[in-house]
Formats: C-alpha cells, sequence, structure tokens
C-alpha cells in the first residue's frame, strides 16, 4: 500500500509539472522572435532603426543595424544616441543589451528609471559582464535625443556587442534582442526538470527510516536552490533574456526552500520552531503565486522573489540561533553540517543583497571567487557527509533494532512495550492486555541449563507467534514472562486463542523430560495501564498456582 500511495503521489507531481511547463511555455513563446512581429503595415514603412546611431570617437554618426560590434581599443569610449519620437502617445521602455563595457552614463533631459528613481546625469552601472539597461521614459512633446555612453575597460581590448529594443505602445515590440531562445529554454527546462526530480524523489522519501537519503537528496536540493539563486551573474553568461534569467532564480529560490524544510525537519533541535516552518511555509507560497501571476500576464514575478528572499534569510537566521543557543553544535555532527550550511547560505545573501545594491567596498571578484571556492567545498562536504549518514544510518537502524527487539527471541522487548503503551492516548477500553509465564523455568535452568532454558524460551515465543495474528504486537517483557496488547477486545476471541494456545502448548511438551506449561490471564483495559496489567497478573498468578496444582489443568 506504501508503494502504491508513493506511486500515486509521484504520478500526481508529475502532472503538475507537465501543466506548469505547458503553460510557461506557452506564455514564454508569447515574446516574439521576429524583430517586426505584431507591427502595422504603416509600422513597416518606418525604419525604427534609424533611431539609433553610433557616435565613434572621431564624432561621426553612424546608423545602427542590430545586434551593433564595435571595436575599441583600452580605454575608449563610444556614444550611442537614441532619437525619440515626436509626440510620444504613451511611455515608452528603451531596453538595450550590452556586452563587456565599464561604465555608462545616460545624457537626456527627461527619463525616468524603472526603479522610479529621476536623475539628470549620472553613473547607473558598473559590471564586467552582460547587463541590461532598462529605462522607462516619460511623456514628452518633443523629439529629443537620449546619449548613453559607454567605456571600454583599460584592462582588455575587445568589442562591444549591442543589442536594442524600443517597446513603443503597449504590446508592441519593434526590436527584439533575444539571441538563441531554443537554447534558453532547452537549458531552462533541463534545470528545471534536474530540480524538480530531487524534490520529488525526496518527498517520495519523506518518513522513512532511511535519513542517509532524505539527508542526501534535501542537501543538493538546498544547495542547487539556494547557492545558484544568487548568482545573477552566472545566469547572465547563460541566459541572454532577462525574463529567463528572473525566472530562473525564482525557480531555484522556490527548489532551494521546498528542500531546506525537508532538510530542516531532519533535526529535532529546529524541526517544531513554528517561526522556522512558518516563514518557509510563506515564502514557497509566494513563490507560487509569483509564478503563477507571472504565467497568466499579471505580474512580474521579480518583485515577489525579493520577499521570498528576505523571508528565506529569516527562518536560516533562526534556525542558526537555535544552534548557537542549544551548544550542541560542537558536539553533534548533524548539527555542525547544519550550522555550517546556513551560515553559508546567509553569508552569501548578505553578499548578493550588498552587491545588488553596489556597495563599493563588495569586491565583484572576491564575491566570485567566494561563491565557487564556497560551493566547491559544499560538494567535497556533502560527499563527505553522504559517505558518512550511510555508515551512521546503518549503524542507527542496528541500535534501534537493539533497543526495542529482544535478542534471543526477536520479539519486542519491554523498552517497545514502555514506548508503545505509556502516554498512549489511542489506547482505551477497547484494548486488553494478555500477560503469560513460562512455569519453572528457574527449575529447567538449574537442572538442565541455561541453554535448555533458552530454547523453552524459544520455543514460547515461536508458539505465541503461530497463535496470535502478526498484526498484534507480541513482546517478551521479563525473563520468563511475555505480553500481548490486544485489539479490539473481545473475550470470547481471547479465550479462544488461549485455549488454542494452550493446547499447543501441552504437545509442544510431550517430548520433553520435564512439565513444560505456561500460565496467563488477560484483563480489559480501564484507563488506567498500571490497574489493567496488576489485574491480568493476578489471573495469571492464579492460573500459575492451578498448573503447579494440577498438571491437567484446563481452561
Amino acid at each position: 500500500m506504501k508503494i502504491i500511495k508513493n506511486i500515486n503521489s509521484l504520478l500526481i507531481k508529475i502532472v503538475f509539472v507537465l501543466i506548469f511547463s505547458i503553460f510557461f511555455l506557452t506564455r514564454l513563446t508569447e515574446t516574439p522572435l521576429d524583430p517586426f512581429f505584431d507591427m502595422t503595415e504603416e509600422d513597416l514603412n518606418t525604419s525604427y532603426e534609424d533611431r539609433f546611431v553610433i557616435i565613434d570617437k572621431d564624432r561621426k554618426e553612424i546608423p545602427v543595424t542590430f545586434p551593433m560590434v564595435e571595436k575599441l581599443k583600452k580605454g575608449e569610449k563610444l556614444q550611442l544616441k537614441v532619437t525619440l519620437p515626436y509626440n510620444l502617445e504613451s511611455e515608452p521602455i528603451l531596453l538595450l543589451s550590452l556586452d563587456s563595457f565599464e561604465d555608462y552614463r545616460v545624457f537626456s533631459n527627461n527619463y525616468v528609471l524603472n526603479e522610479k528613481k529621476t536623475r539628470q546625469e549620472g553613473f547607473f552601472s558598473k559590471n564586467a559582464g552582460p547587463a541590461f539597461i532598462e529605462i522607462k521614459l516619460m511623456q514628452h512633446l518633443e523629439e529629443e535625443d537620449l546619449i548613453i555612453e559607454f567605456t571600454r575597460p583599460d584592462t582588455i581590448d575587445g568589442k562591444i556587442v549591442i543589442n536594442g529594443a524600443y517597446l513603443g505602445e503597449p504590446g508592441k515590440v519593434y526590436m527584439d534582442f533575444l539571441y538563441n531562445l531554443r537554447i534558453e529554454i532547452l537549458i531552462l527546462i533541463i534545470l528545471l526538470l534536474v530540480v524538480i526530480t530531487l524534490h520529488i524523489m525526496s518527498f517520495i522519501l519523506r518518513g522513512t527510516k532511511s535519513f542517509k537519503k532524505i539527508f542526501y537528496f534535501a542537501l543538493f536540493a538546498s544547495f542547487i536552490g539556494n547557492w545558484f539563486s544568487m548568482q545573477s551573474s552566472m545566469f547572465y553568461y547563460f541566459l541572454s533574456n532577462k525574463m529567463l534569467h528572473l525566472l530562473m532564480e525564482e525557480i531555484c529560490l522556490l527548489a532551494g526552500n521546498i528542500a531546506f524544510i525537508n532538510f530542516i525537519l531532519s533535526y529535532d533541535s529546529i524541526k517544531n520552531d513554528k517561526f522556522i516552518k512558518g516563514s518557509l511555509f510563506i515564502s514557497i507560497l509566494l513563490s507560487f503565486i509569483s509564478l503563477f501571476l507571472w504565467i497568466v500576464g499579471i505580474l512580474e514575478f521579480c518583485v515577489i522573489s525579493t520577499f521570498v528572499t528576505m523571508i528565506s534569510v529569516l527562518a536560516m537566521l533562526k534556525a542558526l540561533f537555535i544552534l548557537l543557543q542549544n551548544y550542541s553544535f560542537t558536539k553533534d555532527r548533524e548539527d555542525i553540517q547544519l550550522f555550517f550550511i546556513v551560515v553559508f547560505v546567509v553569508i552569501i545573501t548578505i553578499i548578493s543583497i550588498l552587491t545588488y545594491i553596489k556597495i563599493g567596498f563588495v569586491s565583484r571578484i572576491a564575491f566570485e571567487t567566494f561563491l565557487y571556492v564556497s560551493g566547491l567545498y559544499m560538494s567535497f562536504l556533502a560527499v563527505k557527509e553522504i559517505i558518512y549518514y550511510t555508515k551512521y544510518a546503518e549503524k542507527s537502524e542496528l541500535y534501534e533494532s537493539l533497543a526495542i527487539r529482544d535478542k534471543l527471541t526477536g520479539l519486542y522487548n519491554k523498552n517497545a512495550f514502555i514506548l508503545d503503551t505509556e502516554g498512549n492516548k489511542d489506547i482505551n477500553s477497547s484494548y486488553a492486555f494478555i500477560v503469560f509465564d513460562v512455569n519453572n523455568l528457574k527449575s529447567i535452568n538449574d537442572n538442565y541449563g541455561h541453554a535448555e532454558g533458552n530454547r523453552i524460551i524459544i520455543r514460547t515465543a515461536e508458539l505465541l507467534k503461530s497463535t496470535f495474528s502478526e498484526s498484534r504486537k507480541i513482546y517478551r517483557t521479563g525473563g520468563d514472562e511475555f505480553t500481548i496488547v490486544f485489539n479490539p477486545f473481545n473475550r470470547k476471541t481471547i479465550e479462544d486463542l488461549l485455549k488454542e494456545f494452550d493446547k499447543k502448548v501441552k504437545q509442544s511438551s510431550l517430548d520433553l523430560l520435564y512439565d513444560y506449561r505456561v500460565a496467563f490471564g488477560y484483563s480489559r483495559f480501564n484507563g488506567n495501564l498500571e490497574i489493567a496489567l496488576d489485574k491480568a497478573d493476578r489471573k495469571m498468578y492464579e492460573k500459575k498456582t492451578e498448573l503447579k496444582g494440577d498438571n491437567n489443568a484446563k481452561l
């Protein structure tokens, strides 16, 4: 049944992934591949490329045909002039994709950045790799030139590649700057399937005793989600489209949150903390809402992703605080592992935030070096811990078996009986307790040796297992004592089974040189475990006395 349930759960998740992928790809394909997609005949008569002009180092104006490639020497500057149309009816957006430049400045009298910041002139970005300029222009009634100046870094010779997109009326894209949408979709789908596969397997294994497997999948999925979601520059190298880059960050962040919940719930020290579970649950919910709103075209999902990141970091900080408060991470290997993972994620998140707001003292090279070195260290640590937990899980299962199983008979022992009964609110008046005691076991040990006594104990256990259903737990609660928790209570059924058991004991004693009998007694649970067991014991001792006086005693 458990296997069937897991298969059903897997099928449901696969269906969900397929539905999501269909909606996602449908939404994604709305992005035009043709530069003149969705243009009227009147639009086609106008050359929008004429509005982009390169001002070279000799101050000559050169018309731009996208993509434009210009080779510059070290330290040289290049200006791009954008002539805006006369009497705009809407607020257009100018999008530029730029490769291998250092600084850029924008000169204009009227413009508003997409961050809602109004400026006259200044630096807006420092970058060493591909980036995007997104400028939202205010409505104005006169033609105006927008000058964007690029500077070649002093350290390299090379080329500047400029791709532009001019958005006029809502819904019309006159120039598109997607490089290769098919490759980007392929990369996205592969990464998406890898992450989701990890989570599906993690959820299937959730609740099993194989902690090593949960640890394996949760650790790697958390690593993938939380580490790579912070690496904006890395996604830009592979995904030229800003929309795909942001979506990948959101998916990885969602994956990391789901995996991190699986991961921390493996630890007793923090799994019951309501703030941690609540925060991560909210972050997952927001991620799903964000993706859904983007799929249906209502909202840009990147708006919500900032809050998701902040909530996730708060949950991780709380987990770190609990570990520090308990002081157990210095001794417990599991807590040491979790401690380093939480610290790692928190540090890279803080550095990412500092880099995002462009704090001057944060070195981009140092930041990326830290990420990659830390990533290699985390991979090494993960492999090392997987090896450790493989051995640990095997020993743990062995220790658990020894703790609740009787080594001689294989039955549950007194520890298991206490764990199953004391404080168990599920035990009610429908339960009964049957106790058994082997007669004259001490005499058998004294006269025939302890090996013979052990054989009698094993024989009694086998007779109990053959008489009572395997669904009922049988415990060896003492040297010669056994207990069965019987549910549901039925007096006739119990007495019939005891008669059958007594008959088997008599038949089993025919080949022995000594008297082998087993006394028993039962009692219905009356709300007090101790009283019920005491009553069953009294009946068992009455039977024991009766058996000693008459070897042919009947039930």
